[in-house]
């Protein structure tokens, strides 16, 4: 057997391009401040009510204006999803790579 034959074969590298890697921080970002504020003003008025004894409009006034002042608590909301999909990042591109 020669040493050209006894080597394995390794999967080609996938290179990360500047358009995916944008993709992944948008998609992160758009959850964070999208889909999860919204998740949590339905969760929190259907276990506690009215946010304030007002509507939707006051709850993400008072989120965004947090987050425009880098309010820490407005920040871990809308930042979590990010995180957690970099965090994911590996499994992730285990599990799409194979199916």
């Amino acid at each position: 057997m020669t040493a050209r034959a006894s080597r394995t074969r390794r999967p080609p590298v996938r290179r990360r391009t500047l358009g995916g890697e944008a993709l992944f921080l948008m998609t992160g970002l758009a959850l964070g401040v999208l889909a999860v504020p919204v998740a949590v003003y339905v969760a929190g008025s259907r276990v506690l009510g009215a946010y304030g004894g007002q509507g939707p409009e006051a709850f993400f006034a008072s989120l965004y204006g947090d987050l425009v002042r880098l309010q820490p608590a407005a920040l871990l909301l809308t930042l979590t999803p990010l995180a957690c999909l970099y965090l994911l990042r590996p499994l992730l591109r285990r599990a799409f790579a194979r199916g």
